[in-house]
This record gives structure tokens, C-alpha cells and sequence, in this order.
């Protein structure tokens, strides 16, 4: 077996299978549909290194959106709680990315065009948990309208 292989792999379609996730369309937790599921499993280094990933299609059954969505957990991961108990902590991936609460600005064509060009990308690079491009982003639109000249590229 190549190293590149998943020493297990599953694709399901199920048929009741839901889950409550962030809604790009929605801006809060709502309701989605599995469409898909496939899970994946390598083993490295002879089994002493268990990687999992999961990867799933869903559709909001509010507003009927599609999402991707990948988790994935590393056995060299494993944390402890505060009562001692073993846990696997999970990494999970939005596409498109969000976070609930956070929608865009409306009317943002009333802003000037730099600024709501700037205010764009700072929304997407927070989204995307990009901290340090959102505090750049938040800095060019305070300087931006400070300025009174914001950029028109």
C-alpha cells in the first residue's frame, strides 16, 4: 500500500442524516441536510499516527444553500480535560468560509468605492480566520476614510 492511500475509505449518500452548522445565507446556526459523506482514514509511521478526515456536502433547510464542510482529527492531537478524560479535538472547514454573526454590510455600495473594496476583504480575511490580514484590513478603512482619499483600485 502507498503511503498517499486511506487505509479505509466510506461515501455515503444518507437519507435522514442532519446536522446544525453556521449558515453563510441564513447568518446564524440552522438546520442542514447530509447530501454526502465520505470518510477517510491513513494510518503513518506503521500505525503509530492515525490521520481522520471527513468530508461532507449539506443544504441549509431554511434557505436551501449548499455547503462544503471537511473535519479532520490527528491521533497526535490528543488532549486531556479538565476531569483527566482522554479527548480528540477536531478541525472543522467551512466553504465557503463564515462565521455566524458577521454578515456583510448592507448598502455597501453606499460606501465610497476604496472603502467598500477594502471593507470586503477585511470581512473575507476575518471569515477566513485570518487575524492578522483582518487587523490590516481594519487599519486601510480607518485610514482610509480618515484620509478622505480611499483608494480607487
Amino acid at each position: 500500500m502507498r503511503m498517499d492511500e486511506p487505509i479505509k475509505q466510506n461515501t455515503e449518500m444518507p437519507e435522514s442524516k442532519f446536522s446544525g452548522i453556521p449558515c453563510q445565507v441564513c447568518n446564524r446556526e440552522t438546520r442542514h441536510k447530509v447530501l454526502s459523506e465520505t470518510s477517510l482514514h491513513w494510518g503513518f509511521a506503521d500505525g503509530m499516527v492515525d490521520v481522520w478526515t471527513t468530508h461532507e456536502i449539506l443544504q441549509c433547510q431554511g434557505c436551501l444553500n449548499i455547503t462544503y464542510l471537511e473535519s479532520s482529527a490527528c491521533s497526535e492531537d490528543i488532549d486531556y480535560g479538565p476531569d483527566g478524560e482522554p479527548y480528540l479535538p477536531k478541525t472543522t472547514k467551512y466553504f465557503p468560509n463564515r462565521i455566524v454573526g458577521r454578515a456583510k454590510l448592507e448598502n455597501l455600495y453606499a460606501l465610497p468605492y476604496g472603502v467598500g473594496k477594502i471593507y470586503e476583504e477585511a470581512h473575507d480575511a476575518f471569515c477566513s480566520n485570518l487575524p492578522i490580514m483582518s487587523g490590516f484590513g481594519l487599519r486601510a478603512i480607518v485610514e482610509a476614510v480618515c484620509n478622505g482619499n480611499p483608494p480607487t483600485g
